[in-house]
């Protein structure tokens, strides 16, 4: 057998025309038809979701990084607080910092929910900061019927370390077990 030269499974007899290859390329085409469209929003999805998936880590980072600050911080106030995280002057802030292709108008309304609350163990006050973000990450690629807008919303508590450096002005009273 020379290279380059076709063996059919079916020998022809001398005369004889070799078995037909339409039929399965054609059949191949039709297979690829029906599931490239299959394949190609299955593909959308997953990038939708690594898109949505690393703002909702951004902004839970974001968060949690504000809530850090406040604990940490003497003299932490409940507008400071927001300044961290929307930013201020030429601060960025933490939601510009965390968020990628991040949009202030996106933030929902009435914007970062910052709560000092006092919570008692032991005869003891402790203080507590609770915050909470709602921001809207806009969808690539529309599903019918559904919103264009992903609402991700990010909350963390941490107890505050520096209760003497406390502003009491900025308690707003005992914490609930479920916030916001």
């Amino acid at each position: 057998m020379r290279y380059g030269t076709r063996r059919f499974s079916r020998s022809s007899a001398p005369g004889e025309t070799p078995p037909e290859r339409g039929r399965e390329s054609g059949q191949a085409l039709v297979e690829l038809a029906l599931v490239t469209p299959i394949l190609v929003l299955l593909v959308l999805a997953i990038f939708q979701f690594a898109f949505v998936l690393e703002t909702q880590i951004g902004l839970t980072n974001a968060v949690r990084e504000a809530a850090r600050r406040v604990v940490t911080s003497p003299n932490a106030t409940v507008a400071w607080t927001k300044d961290q995280l929307l930013g201020s002057g030429g601060d960025l802030g933490l939601l510009a910092e965390n968020i990628s292709a991040y949009d202030p108008l996106r933030v929902a309304a009435p914007g970062p929910q910052v709560r000092i609350c006092s919570f008692t163990v032991d005869s003891v006050t402790n203080y507590r900061v609770d915050i909470s973000v709602t921001y809207n990450h806009p969808i690539f690629f529309p599903i019918p019927g559904a919103s264009s807008l992903a609402s991700l919303t990010a909350a963390t508590q941490m107890r505050i370390e520096h209760p003497a450096d406390l502003n009491l002005g900025e308690v707003s009273g005992a914490c609930s077990v479920a916030w916001p």
